[in-house]
């Protein structure tokens, strides 16, 4: 899974989360995520070496993570969260902001 934090008004990539999930789990955030369908890319700087199907920045997921690079990203992701969480455009992801 590919995420990003909101800075600003946009979203920017933080990074790329691919362990911690069930079977049953992925199937049933598969349906979910379908609805949240892009036609176009919506987060930029992300190594596209395979395909990706991007989603409409309105989910929110818990991720934990090791260490953040000094290109502000995340390293060893690892998915957290019970769940994937709608949110209205409006309302402003937290905001991550390197020590």
């Amino acid at each position: 899974m590919i995420l990003g934090l909101y800075d600003g008004k946009d979203p920017v990539f933080i990074g790329k989360v691919g362990t911690g999930f069930s079977e049953q789990y992925m199937e049933d955030m598969k349906r979910v995520m379908d609805e949240f369908k892009a036609e176009a890319e919506t987060l930029e700087e992300v190594d596209t070496d395979r395909e990706i199907t991007w989603l409409r920045p309105e989910l929110v997921c818990e991720v934990g993570y090791q260490s953040v690079t000094e290109d502000r990203r995340l390293r060893i992701l690892y998915f957290e969260g019970s769940g994937m969480i709608r949110i209205h455009l409006n309302v402003p992801l937290i905001r991550y902001d390197p020590p």
